[in-house]
């Protein structure tokens, strides 16, 4: 996609130019996913995701590039953060349920079995 089509794009009709770039974004997506050593399963759900970021407040993200590096890099920058805070948002649920789930496991101990202060 040239630049003079982005430009002019993004300006008037968002919603071409994001469906145009689809498969840039699928792309983007399963570079980053692979990156940060994501499941391959979540590819499309975070693709759908991400789809539905650069859509929010009337396209702001995506009018916010500014043809200061390739739109496949842009795409590939925006991918690369998404997945890395998807990843780290999965890693600390997932610490999260764990634990819940060592705490209600473990065994009450009675008041005289308690540690007391020296």
């Amino acid at each position: 996609m040239s630049q003079a089509v982005f430009s002019l794009s993004a300006t008037s009709k968002p919603e071409l130019l994001l469906a145009a770039l689809l498969p840039d974004i699928r792309d983007a997506v399963s570079r980053a996913c692979y990156h940060y050593s994501s499941d391959p399963s979540e590819i499309e759900d975070i693709c759908h995701q991400m789809i539905i970021l650069l859509m929010e407040d009337n396209y702001r993200r995506l009018r916010s590039f500014h043809l200061e590096s390739s739109i496949k890099t842009w795409l590939t920058a925006v991918a690369l953060h998404y997945v890395s805070n998807y990843v780290g948002r999965q890693k600390k649920a997932s610490r999260r349920k764990q634990s819940a789930w060592m705490i209600s496991r473990a065994k009450p101990c009675s008041p005289h079995q308690r540690r007391r202060p020296d």
